[in-house]
C-alpha cells in the first residue's frame, strides 16, 4: 500500500476570480458534460482531464482551487456534473456517456477521470462497466478522491426518506454501492483515500463502522491506494489535482 503524508494547503487568497467563473458555468449548465480549454490548443495536450463532482457542488470552493491548477498548467479539462435526483443507474449511463464523449473529441489523447467524494463511487461502478470493453479505454485513468464506498453509515430503514427529501442518488450513496462493486478487481484506476476522520468525516475510513471509503476488497486493488493524513474533505482535491495535473 502506497503512503503519502500530505502538506497541501489552499492559497490564502483563495481561488482565483477565473476559476470562481468556471464554478459558476457549471451551475448554470443544462448538460452534464461541461468543456474548459483554458484558451490552449487542446489537441497540443498529452492528456485531457476529466472531473467528476461528488453529491453536491455546493459553493464550489474547493472546486474552483482545483481549476487554478489547471489553470496556472494551462491544461484543457471537462467537468461532469452529478444530479441528484436521478438514479445511481442513470448517473452511471451519463458518467459512461460523458468518457466516451471525451475519447471521441480526444481519441489520440490520455484521459485523467479525477472522481471526487461520492462521483467516485458512481465512476467505479461506471469503470465495471468499462472493464470488459478496456481494449477500448487503455489510454484513460482513473482516480477516485474520498469517495465514500461503502456510504455514509445510515440505517437501511433511512434510505427511503433519504431519497425522498435529498434525491435518489444520495439515498444509494446513503448505504453505498459495495453491492456493485464486490469481487471486481479494475485496472487502470486508483484510489485516494482521506485517512484521519477529525478532518475528513465523510469518507474517512472509520474501524468497524458502515461509514467508510474502504471497502474489504478495494476494486482498483490494495497496491493502487494513496493515503492522505493532513486533507479535509474539502481540499483533497485541489491536492488530487496538483498531483495530477500536468
Amino acid at each position: 500500500m502506497a503512503l503519502l503524508i500530505s502538506t497541501w494547503a489552499w492559497a490564502a487568497e483563495g481561488p482565483t476570480p477565473l476559476a470562481r467563473s468556471y464554478v459558476q458555468k457549471i451551475k448554470n449548465s443544462s448538460h452534464a458534460l461541461v468543456e474548459f480549454n483554458n484558451a490552449v490548443d487542446s489537441s497540443q495536450q498529452d492528456t485531457i482531464y476529466l472531473f467528476v463532482q461528488g453529491i453536491e457542488i455546493g459553493n464550489g470552493e474547493q472546486w474552483a482551487a482545483a481549476f487554478d491548477v489547471a489553470i496556472r498548467r494551462k491544461a484543457s479539462f471537462y467537468f461532469h456534473k452529478i444530479y441528484n435526483r436521478k438514479s445511481l443507474k442513470r448517473n452511471v449511463s451519463l458518467i459512461k456517456k460523458s468518457i466516451r464523449e471525451v475519447q471521441r473529441r480526444h481519441p489520440n489523447q490520455k484521459i485523467e477521470i479525477l472522481a471526487y467524494s461520492a462521483g467516485g463511487a458512481a465512476t467505479l461502478v461506471a469503470w465495471r462497466d468499462l472493464e470488459s470493453k478496456r481494449s477500448n479505454y487503455h489510454d484513460i485513468h482513473l482516480t477516485t478522491i474520498a469517495s465514500p464506498l461503502s456510504g455514509y453509515g445510515a440505517p437501511i430503514i433511512a434510505v427511503p426518506f433519504v431519497s425522498l427529501f435529498f434525491g435518489a442518488y444520495n439515498g444509494k450513496l446513503a448505504r453505498g454501492v459495495a453491492d456493485e462493486l464486490r469481487g471486481q478487481q479494475l485496472s487502470l484506476c486508483r484510489h485516494f483515500v482521506n485517512m484521519d476522520c477529525r478532518l475528513d468525516r465523510h469518507s474517512c475510513p472509520r474501524r468497524g463502522t458502515s461509514n467508510t471509503q474502504l471497502l474489504p476488497e478495494m476494486p482498483c486493488g490494495t497496491d493502487n491506494i494513496t493515503e492522505f493524513y493532513n486533507e479535509t474533505h474539502e481540499s483533497i482535491i485541489a491536492r488530487a489535482a496538483e498531483m495530477l495535473v500536468q
